[in-house]
This record gives structure tokens, sequence and C-alpha cells, in this order.
């Protein structure tokens, strides 16, 4: 049963290096491919961004507090899934 327990911190910091990697990612095709999708979507997914060096920090603190705030969430239910689901029948048949 505890085999299959995720452990908080390892899925927030794997999510939170993979939720800097791909902003950083956005954030610079963004620079390469300007495009006027990525103007509002940055703007409504992380408040107080703008195109500056302190808007991408704003928006990569925000990637990152979603991503910690999806381990929260996430690891609790699932750890919670794993032990109901995991409990052996505690009816035996008999031949």
């Amino acid at each position: 049963m505890g085999k299959y327990r995720l452990d908080l911190i390892r899925v927030a910091s794997a999510l939170m290096v993979f939720a800097a990697i791909t902003y950083t990612v956005c954030y610079v095709w963004h620079g390469l491919a300007r495009s006027p999708f990525t103007d509002g979507f940055f703007a409504a997914a992380f408040p107080g961004f703008s195109w500056s060096v302190i808007g991408f920090v704003t928006g990569l603190g925000w990637s990152l507090a979603y991503s910690a705030y999806v381990a929260v969430v996430f690891v609790p239910v699932y750890n919670l899934c794993c032990r109901v689901g995991a409990q052996p029948n505690q009816r035996r048949i008999r031949r």
C-alpha cells in the first residue's frame, strides 16, 4: 500500500521545474514570433504580468505558485484514492 503514495515535496518540485521551463520557453518563443494570442494569454494567466524583466519574474512566480497549488491539491487526493482502493477484501472465500 505504501509504495503507491506520492511525496508532496517531490511532486511539487517536479511540477515547479516543469512550469519554470515551460514558462521560459513560451516567453522566449513570444520574443521570436510575436503573437497577439500570447499577449492576452499571459496577461490573463499571470496577474501583474508585462513584457519586461519585472513582468517575467512576476509571471514566473505565478507559474511556480500554480504548480505548487496543483501539487498541494493533487497529492493528498491521489494518496487518499490509493489508500481507499488498496484495502484488502476482509472476507475470504473458503472452498
